[in-house]
Parts: structure tokens; C-alpha cells; sequence
């Protein structure tokens, strides 16, 4: 791949997350603290949508069209590529958390709805690239990356409650 290849994807991939991030702020000033929704963004599923279907694409047209030069990790490798673009859409649709007034309902990926109440928070850990991880007691109820579109709202709830944070701050390893 040529240089101007790399700054391509660079910039691309930048650009897609100061997207996600301004997207999320617009989508928040309209959201009451009350009553709101955490869920990854709408730019996740649409990524994750296209990476299935392409590499879907190409699996399908190398198994009918096969070539003398396709070798079979390259099946493979469109394969595990289509096999995470579905496990990242079916993950940016199922998981969310849905907080009205002190009532927090949790659903993970393929699991099974949770209902907490605000009062059933006792930490919130706070980790160096802002990701939080809620607990009641030792046990971990849920945990959000600052990706969320939501995650600002609850943070200000979470604080607005008194609810005890704790900054874990890790090493970055290079």
C-alpha cells in the first residue's frame, strides 16, 4: 500500500469519530435527565451493517466465481470478517439502557433485561479513557464506553444522585 493510502484510512478513521462524537452531543441536548436512552451510535450499526454485507458479497461471488489464485484463508478470512459485521449489528441493536426517573433497565447483548434502581448504585469506576463501569456493592451492573450516545447524560445523572466515583487511572502500555 502506497503512503497516501495509510493517511487516507487515518484521517478517515479520525473523522469517524469526531462524527460519532458531534452526532452524540446533538442527539443529547435533546434528552432529559430524567428520561433517556444509552446505546452505542447509529454510525456503529451503519459500519457494521456495511462490513456484513460486503464481506458477505465477496464470500458469496469467490465461492461461484472461484479464481486459481484465491487461496482458502482468503474464504476464511472474508468469512470471520462477515461473522463480526453480524455479531457487531446484532451487539449495536440489542444493547442500550433505558433510565426513567429512578427505575435503570439494562439490556446486554442477548441477554436478558436487568432493572435496577438509581438507588441500587453504590460506585461508579472511572477509567483514563472515560469508560465507567457501575456497581452495586462488588457486583458490576453495567459498564459504557464514552462512544454511547447517552453517555454524557448519565454521567450528569450518576453525579447529579451523589453517587461516589472513583478514578482508576491504568498504565498505558505502548
Amino acid at each position: 500500500m502506497s503512503f497516501i493510502t495509510y493517511i487516507i484510512i487515518t484521517f478517515t478513521v479520525i473523522g469517524l469519530f469526531y462524527l460519532v462524537k458531534f452526532l452524540n452531543k446533538k442527539a443529547e441536548k435533546n434528552m432529559d435527565e430524567t428520561k433517556f436512552k444509552v446505546h452505542q451510535p447509529f454510525a456503529f450499526l451503519l459500519m457494521s451493517i456495511i462490513c456484513t454485507i460486503l464481506f458477505g458479497a465477496l464470500t458469496i461471488y469467490t465461492a461461484i466465481f472461484p479464481d486459481d489464485t484465491m487461496e482458502w484463508w482468503i474464504y476464511l478470512i472474508f468469512s470471520l470478517f462477515t461473522v463480526s459485521g453480524l455479531f457487531m449489528t446484532i451487539y449495536c441493536l440489542s444493547w442500550e439502557i433505558n433510565i426513567e426517573n429512578e427505575n435503570i433497565v439494562f439490556s446486554p447483548f442477548l441477554g436478558f433485561k436487568r432493572n435496577y434502581t438509581i438507588n441500587n448504585i453504590t460506585k461508579v469506576k472511572l477509567f483514563n479513557n472515560k469508560k465507567i463501569k457501575v456497581f452495586s456493592g462488588e457486583k458490576k451492573l453495567f459498564s459504557v464506553e464514552p462512544t454511547s450516545k447517552g453517555y454524557n447524560i448519565l454521567i450528569s445523572r450518576l453525579k447529579k444522585e451523589q453517587i461516589n466515583f472513583d478514578v482508576e487511572l491504568n498504565k498505558l502500555s505502548i
